[in-house]
């Protein structure tokens, strides 16, 4: 079980947090064809045999491999660092989908591996929140957020700091967070965040911050000072 999470703090004119998600290869579709893929193994051989060309086997599908056949009789199986599939409401295959819109009074990801939720604005806790199953991680913040721009899979809520946004961006396990300061400050800035969990162990570690860990995984949650 993986929560991730990321922070940092960056002093810069412009700045924009942008989260970069596994891409899939897409099979070569001639028209007279249709699309390659075949519900099961057997058919995708066929296909591939007659039509020579690579086919999916949609039904060896996970959240991180794509297997094709292939027209020699072989099968490839592609590996991805992290998921680029998850399942919807209706057990279906979609595309992970990080880009951010308001619902229920909180700002979500269409499409993630995980369940990721960032603050709608106002004092309403957390700022940020991840849960996968019965662990959850998130950041607050002290004080009333303005309502945040999004872009795509960033949510920027302007001036919350004197000369400076918080930025939190979504990922498809789990988010990122940071303070950008649009102006370079004259003395040693700190923000404090205080985290919340359920189900982890949070051990402190000095300066870099603490990491989350579940009984079959861990994974490093770093606070980096300025």
């Amino acid at each position: 079980m993986l929560l991730a999470a990321e922070a940092g703090v960056t002093v810069a004119t412009t700045g924009q947090a942008v989260a970069l998600s596994s891409q899939v290869p897409a099979a070569d579709t001639p028209t007279s064809f249709g699309p390659a893929q075949a519900d099961d193994e057997a058919s995708a051989m066929l296909m591939a045999r007659l039509q020579d060309r690579r086919i999916e086997i949609l039904g060896a599908r996970t959240a991180d491999t794509t297997s094709w056949a292939n027209p020699n009789g072989t099968v490839t199986v592609e590996s991805f660092t992290g998921p680029i599939r998850v399942k919807d409401s209706a057990r279906k295959w979609q595309p992970v989908d990080v880009s951010l819109s308001e619902s229920g009074g909180r700002v979500v990801p269409k499409a993630a591996a995980a369940e990721i939720s960032f603050s709608a604005g106002g004092s309403a806790a957390p700022l940020a929140q991840v849960t996968r199953g019965e662990k959850t991680f998130g950041v607050t913040w002290d004080g009333a957020l303005p309502k945040p721009v999004l872009k795509g899979n960033t949510a920027t809520y302007p001036n919350a700091v004197p000369s400076g946004d918080v930025v939190v961006s979504a990922l498809p396990e789990g988010f990122s967070h940071s303070v950008v300061l649009r102006e370079r400050p004259s003395g040693p800035v700190e923000f404090r965040l205080p985290v919340t969990a359920k189900g982890l162990t949070l051990p402190r570690r000095p300066i870099r911050g603490c990491s989350g860990r579940t009984p079959r995984a861990s994974r490093s949650l770093p606070h980096r000072r300025p």
